[in-house]
């Protein structure tokens, strides 16, 4: 049953390639169809955002989507010993291609200080994201559903720091204690839904819709792209799990089974979830076989 609640802010986190945007689509096509309008919400859905002009906050994330980029990369050469060209502004970015345009690129000289600055440049854009956009999309009435929580970016960053130089580890342990608590408590959700699954798994699913991407791997750093996925996913699957049980988020296991099996695990998990209490979840078992497969699209 639905509730005269005026509007709700769900997150789903989980590592790359584990089936969180499968799960979105079809839960955004739900409330839709129970008369709920709905906002999709991302960091980089917010600054692609078509339309004339360009105020706050979407100028703001901008600019800090630009100079999270910039600090991640600032003084690395590529293997050419050329530096590495990076865009002057967001315009620039887009020009390019997005942050994609580095994908597969092999550079030098990446700063472990570069990596830490960037994390606490994408802390601010999370806040000012949640504050300027989520929150008031929920007071007006919208289902806001966030496929990424942004505290999975900031965990990689951390482990970006760690892998650059373990002389760092203590800040970035640091870094990860203040984010979890940041995110927990100021930043956290109506409903939390953390999406499970084996790293390998997902890697197989990934490599399906396209090339590992650069924040998806340690491979900027010279190292394998396939083995430093595993280990990444697994480091990030660790906090992951943690900090869904600390904070009370729903946790939904995707198996590498038939996909009719998954939609039960994952019914069944929602069902018993705050979510219930926002959205009639029976729309969801009517969906098509195509349309709920987590285990064939491998859909990030």
């Amino acid at each position: 049953m639905t509730t005269s609640a005026p509007g709700f802010h769900l997150a789903l986190m989980g590592i790359d390639g584990v089936g969180k945007s499968t799960l979105i689509r079809e839960l955004a096509e739900t409330a839709r169809s129970q008369g709920l309008p709905v906002r999709t919400v991302s960091w980089r859905s917010v600054v692609e955002e078509e339309g004339e002009g360009c105020s706050f906050p979407k100028a703001e994330l901008r600019r800090l989507w630009v100079e999270s980029f910039r600090a991640y990369f600032g003084g690395a050469r590529t293997a050419q010993g050329t530096p590495v060209e990076l865009p002057t502004d967001f315009a620039d970015l887009y020009a390019r291609g997005g942050t994609e345009y580095l994908n597969g690129v092999r550079v030098h000289g990446l700063r472990p200080e570069g990596a830490l600055a960037s994390a606490w440049i994408e802390l601010a854009a999370n806040t000012l994201l949640h504050q300027a956009v989520i929150e008031p999309a929920v007071a007006e009435g919208c289902a806001v559903l966030q496929e990424s929580y942004g505290y999975k970016h900031l965990l990689k960053l951390f482990a970006y720091t760690e892998h650059l130089s373990p002389d760092m580890a203590g800040a970035a342990s640091v870094g990860r204690a203040l984010v979890a608590d940041h995110f927990g408590r100021v930043l956290q959700p109506d409903v939390g839904v953390y999406v499970a699954g084996d790293p390998r798994t997902a890697l197989r699913w990934r490599q399906r819709q396209s090339a590992l991407g650069t924040f998806e791997t340690f491979a900027s750093s010279g190292e394998s792209a396939e083995s430093s996925f595993v280990q990444l996913q697994e480091h990030t699957a660790t906090a992951f799990a943690r900090f869904a049980e600390i904070h009370g988020w729903t946790r939904v296991d995707v198996l590498d089974v038939p996909r009719a099996q998954n939609r039960r695990r994952i019914l069944a998990a929602l069902a018993r979830s705050p979510l219930a209490d926002r959205l009639d979840l029976g729309a969801l078992g009517d969906l098509g076989p195509r349309q709920l497969d987590l285990k064939e699209t491998g859909a990030r």
